[in-house]
C-alpha cells in the first residue's frame, strides 16, 4: 500500500510538472482613490500592446484601496481572457460616479459624525460592484489578494479568494477612514479599512504565491501598476524664505517616499523580473 501511495503522489507530481507554466506571473496594483481608473487604463495598455497574450496570463494579483476594485474584476476572469477583462474594466470605471458609490445618512453629517463609523454610507458602492462582479460569472482562476489595514490589531490583513464575500473584501480595502465604514468580520474580531494605512503596494504575497507553487525568482515576472500621482522636484532657486525651505524639503521628501518603497523592495528581490512598472508621470 505503502508503495502504491509513493507510486501515485510521484505520478501526480510529473503530471503538475508537466502542466506548470516557465513563468509565473505577478501583479501588484496600488490605491489611489479614484486614480484606481488610471489603473484600469495601464492595464489595458499593457495587454493591448504586448503582442504575445501568454505572457499577461497573471496568476497572482493583489490590489490595496482603489487598486482592490481593479483586483475584484481582474481575479473574476480566466487566464488567457485578458482582453476581455481590461475591457470590462474599463466599462467599469466609466459607468462608476459619485452617487454610485456613496450617499450621506438620511440624519444628516452632524449625527453620522457623532453616532456613524464614518461621514458616508457606502451602501449605493456595494450595489454596484456586486451587478458589475456577478456579470463577469466569476471563474476564479487566479490568485487575488485584497489587502487591509485593521483597526483592532493595526496589523496588515490579506484576504484572499477563499473568502465568501470578494465585493466586501474590496470596499473593506477601500475604505477610507472617516469617509467611509470599515467592514466587521465578527466571527474574526475584524475591523478593517483602506488598506494604504500600512502598505499602499503588496509584492510579498504576489513572490510568495509563486513560490509556493515551485517557481524560482528567475522564473517570477512581476508587474507593476500604481495610481501614485506625483511630481518630481524641479528647479528651485535658493531662498532666505523659512517657509518655502520648508515646504520644499517637504515636496522632495514625499516625492522619494511614495517611490522609495518600490525602488528598495526591487533592490530586496534581485532575482525577480520586475517587468512593467506604470504610472502617471
Amino acid at each position: 500500500m505503502q508503495i502504491a501511495a509513493l507510486v501515485t503522489v510521484a505520478l501526480a507530481e510529473a503530471k503538475a510538472g508537466d502542466d506548470k507554466k516557465e513563468k509565473c506571473y505577478g501583479l501588484a496594483m496600488s490605491g489611489g482613490a479614484a486614480y484606481g481608473a488610471y489603473e484600469a487604463g495601464g492595464l489595458s495598455g499593457l495587454v493591448n500592446a504586448v503582442h504575445d497574450k501568454s505572457k499577461m496570463t497573471w496568476d497572482v494579483v493583489s490590489g490595496v484601496s482603489a487598486g482592490s476594485f481593479n483586483s475584484l474584476l481582474v481575479a473574476a476572469f480566466a487566464k488567457g481572457d485578458e482582453e476581455a477583462m481590461v475591457e470590462k474594466l474599463e466599462h467599469m470605471w466609466g459607468d462608476l460616479h459619485e452617487f454610485n458609490v456613496f450617499e450621506e445618512y438620511p440624519e444628516g453629517l452632524v449625527k453620522a459624525i457623532t453616532e456613524e463609523s464614518s461621514i458616508l454610507s457606502t451602501k449605493p458602492l456595494f450595489e454596484f460592484l456586486r451587478a458589475q462582479y456577478e456579470d463577469v460569472k466569476p471563474i476564479k482562476d487566479r490568485d487575488v489578494y485584497w489587502n487591509c489595514a485593521d483597526a483592532n490589531s493595526g496589523t496588515y490583513i490579506q484576504l484572499d479568494k477563499t473568502i465568501d464575500d470578494p465585493v466586501k473584501a474590496t470596499i473593506a480595502s477601500g475604505s477610507i477612514p472617516i469617509a467611509f465604514p470599515p467592514q466587521i468580520w465578527e466571527d474574526k474580531n475584524w475591523v478593517l479599512s483602506d488598506g494604504g494605512a500600512n502598505y499602499n503596494l503588496n509584492f510579498a504575497s504576489v513572490i510568495q504565491k509563486c513560490r509556493e507553487y515551485g517557481y524560482e525568482d528567475k522564473d517570477i515576472v512581476v508587474d507593476i501598476v500604481s495610481a501614485w500621482h506625483f511630481h518630481p522636484p524641479g528647479k528651485y532657486e535658493i531662498s532666505q524664505n523659512a517657509y518655502d525651505n520648508y515646504k520644499r524639503v517637504q515636496h522632495i521628501k514625499k516625492y522619494h517616499f511614495k517611490d522609495n518603497d518600490v525602488v528598495e523592495f526591487i533592490r530586496a528581490f534581485p532575482n525577480i523580473d520586475f517587468r512593467y512598472y506604470v504610472r502617471p508621470q
